[in-house]
C-alpha cells in the first residue's frame, strides 16, 4: 500500500514521483500527456486540476474574436496597435471626436497635434475625451487667473488716477479721448479695450498738456495708416504696459514721435 502523500503523478509510474510534483493521494493514475500538462502548468495536487478546468469552462462557449491575447514582447508595435484598436482607438488620428463644452478656443493645428499624440500613444475614444477635456481646463484656469491678475492691476491703477485727480477725473478723462480721436487711435485702443484702461488715459492726458492742434503732423494715407498700426503694436506691448520694463522709456519716447508731440 503506497505511503499517504503518494501523489498522483507518483502512483502513475509505479510509486515514482517525476518533476519534482509532491505526492498526496493514491489515485487515480493518469496517462504520460496529462503528467507533462501537469508539470508544464506546475499543478501539484487534484485541487490544482480542477481550478484549472473551471477556470478554463469560463472560456467555453464564448466568441474567439472577444478574447484577446498580449503580445509577449512589449517591442510588438504591430501587435499592441491591435489590442488598443480592439480596445476602442480610432483607425487614425482624425477620426477622434470631441464636444468642446469648455469655453477655451482650440486651433485647428493645435488640435490636429494633440490628436496626433493621442493616436500614437494609443488613446481609446474615452482616453482620448478625458485627456483632452483635462488638457482644456487647465488652459481655462490660467485664464482666468490672468484675467483675474489684469483686472486688480487696472482697480490699482484706477484707484491710483482717482486720487490724483479728484473730482475732475471725468472731465480729464472725457479731453484725453478727445486727444486720442485727434490723433486717429480711438478706435485702436475701443480695439484692444484700452479706452478704459486708466494707463492709457494717463498718456493721453500727459500728451495733451504738451501738445497742440497744429503738433500733430498728418501725412499721406499710408504713411498714417502705418503709423496707426506701430502705435498699436507699442500700446499693445509689454514695454508699454509694464512701466518698470527696461524698454519702457524707449517706448514712450517712440510713442511721442508717432503722435508728432515736440
Amino acid at each position: 500500500m503506497p505511503e499517504d502523500n503518494a501523489s498522483p503523478v507518483a502512483e502513475a509510474n509505479g510509486g515514482e514521483n517525476l518533476g519534482g510534483l509532491p505526492a498526496q493521494s493514491a489515485t487515480p493514475t493518469y496517462a504520460p500527456e496529462t503528467i507533462a500538462l501537469m508539470e508544464k502548468k506546475q499543478w501539484k495536487t487534484d485541487a490544482d486540476i480542477a481550478k484549472g478546468y473551471t477556470e478554463l469552462e469560463k472560456f467555453v462557449g464564448k466568441d474567439p474574436k472577444s478574447l484577446l491575447t498580449l503580445p509577449s514582447d512589449e517591442k510588438d508595435e504591430a501587435g499592441w496597435d491591435a489590442i488598443y484598436n480592439r480596445l476602442g482607438r480610432p483607425e487614425s488620428a482624425d477620426k477622434y471626436a470631441f464636444k468642446n463644452e469648455t469655453g477655451i478656443d482650440l486651433d485647428a493645428d493645435s488640435l490636429k497635434a494633440f490628436n496626433q499624440m493621442a493616436h500614437k500613444e494609443r488613446f481609446t475614444q474615452k482616453q482620448y475625451e478625458a485627456g483632452l477635456k483635462a488638457h482644456l481646463e487647465v488652459f481655462k484656469n490660467l485664464d482666468a487667473k490672468a484675467n483675474q491678475a489684469h483686472e486688480a492691476e487696472l482697480a490699482k491703477c484706477d484707484k491710483a488716477l482717482a486720487d490724483k485727480w479728484g473730482e475732475e477725473r471725468q472731465k480729464k478723462t472725457a479731453e484725453a479721448l478727445e486727444v486720442a480721436k485727434k490723433i486717429g487711435i480711438y478706435d485702436t485702443l475701443e480695439e484692444l479695450k484700452l479706452g478704459s484702461n486708466p494707463k492709457a488715459i494717463e498718456m493721453l492726458d500727459t500728451l495733451k498738456q504738451m501738445m497742440s492742434d497744429d503738433d500733430i503732423k498728418i501725412g499721406s494715407d499710408k504713411q498714417k495708416l502705418s503709423t496707426q498700426e506701430e502705435i498699436k503694436k507699442l500700446i499693445d506691448s509689454e514695454s508699454y504696459i509694464n512701466g518698470l520694463h527696461p524698454e519702457h522709456a524707449k517706448t514712450m519716447n517712440r510713442l511721442k514721435e508717432l503722435y508728432g508731440v515736440r
